[in-house]
């Protein structure tokens, strides 16, 4: 039964698409760019938060110094393998990306995009990965755009009451109704 289990579990991580490994001091570092729009660079990153969270945090640069804008360590869990990380976007997006794809039977990616919108940071995009390793019919991916209420689950276009929420706003229960997989587990 044990060598049934192990020759399965083999099988479903070939059948996955590799991602690479992405280094610890890379994961964590700090991503620059100018979202207010005064010609200083501002900087976001994920840091240590909590013993269960990191923390999100962007510090915009001004004529009166730098200020703490975000602050937000109730949702990028530290047990996440191969980890979480931060991503730039050419236009100035934030993505967050948070991977759990090497640790257990269930390999989840959740993605956080962040715009800045009206001097505040937003939640734009939220997209979700879920595969079952040991049985293959449980699996389900979805891509929102939560500002206009339009994305793709499991391959099928998707309408559903656009999201208005700060990314302070956001904890680790967070998850659009669209991607709420029900699973018979």
């Amino acid at each position: 039964m044990k060598l049934l289990l192990c020759l399965l579990l083999l099988t479903a991580c070939a059948s996955r698409k590799e991602r690479p490994y992405i280094p610890f001091e890379e994961r964590l570092k700090e991503i620059s760019f100018d979202w207010n729009n005064d010609g200083r660079a501002d900087r976001a990153a994920l840091i240590p938060g909590t013993e269960e969270f990191l923390e999100f945090a962007v510090w915009l640069t001004g004529i009166g110094g730098t200020k703490k804008v975000v602050a937000n360590s109730q949702f990028i869990e530290t047990s996440s393998v191969p980890g979480a990380r931060l991503e730039l976007l050419p236009n100035g997006l934030i993505k967050i990306i948070e991977d759990h794809s090497g640790v257990g039977a269930a390999e989840t990616i959740h993605e956080w995009t962040v715009a800045f919108i009206d001097d505040r940071f937003m939640l734009a995009g939220y997209a979700y990965e879920f595969h079952d390793q040991l049985d293959n019919q449980k699996e389900g991916e979805c891509t929102l755009n939560l500002l206009d209420g339009s994305g793709v689950v499991n391959g099928s276009n998707v309408r559903f009451e656009p999201v208005n929420k700060e990314i302070n706003d956001i904890t680790v229960n967070f998850q659009p109704r669209p991607c709420k997989f029900k699973f018979n587990l």
